[in-house]
């Protein structure tokens, strides 16, 4: 076994590794979440299961709807994390207020809600993501219409639901 073996040859060295282990153990095991800088096999190991529903953002450029596939898996990134970083700011900011602001007055570190909470300005956030869009896609936008969709899952096929939400009222 390799630690009986590392002890043989440097009795420092295995007590280090054992006690490294051990606090591995403890942030993982005892606390119950990642909170390591370190790789967790756990994290990346489950299977993805089939899902009856699936919300996702549908972007329309110029009358014309974006599709995946035609996108590199980058550009494709670069087209929906915006949007996702945009609609999750209600939820980032009851984050904050729930458990941030708790953790930081728990280690006595002054902070202002200002450094923390963001706005949802849908105009400002629209103008910058049309011309980010056209950065991202070669193509001037004349329009743009973006909606938070479901999806249903029917006999082994998406088909969209009738129910849609404007990015507009997303943040809101």
């Amino acid at each position: 076994m390799f630690l009986r073996e590392l002890q043989t040859h440097n009795r420092l060295l295995s007590a280090l590794v054992i006690i490294f282990i051990c606090g591995q153990l403890f942030v993982i095991l005892i606390w119950g979440i990642v909170s390591t800088p370190f790789y967790n096999y756990g994290m990346y190991s489950e299977k993805i299961a089939i899902q009856k529903n699936y919300n996702v953002f549908e972007v329309e450029l110029n009358g014309k709807r974006l599709e995946g596939r035609n996108f590199s898996a980058t550009e494709w990134d670069k087209i929906m994390v915006p949007l996702q970083f945009y609609a999750g700011i209600k939820s980032s900011n009851a984050l904050y207020k729930s458990q941030i602001q708790r953790l930081l007055n728990k280690m006595q570190i002054n902070s202002t809600e200002a450094h923390f909470i963001q706005s949802c300005n849908y105009e400002q956030f629209e103008n910058w993501y049309k011309n980010y869009l056209e950065a991202v896609t070669n193509q001037k936008t004349e329009s743009l219409a973006v909606t938070y969709r479901n999806y249903e899952l029917r006999s082994n096929k998406l088909e969209a639901t009738p129910s849609f939400i404007p990015l507009s009222q997303l943040c809101r």
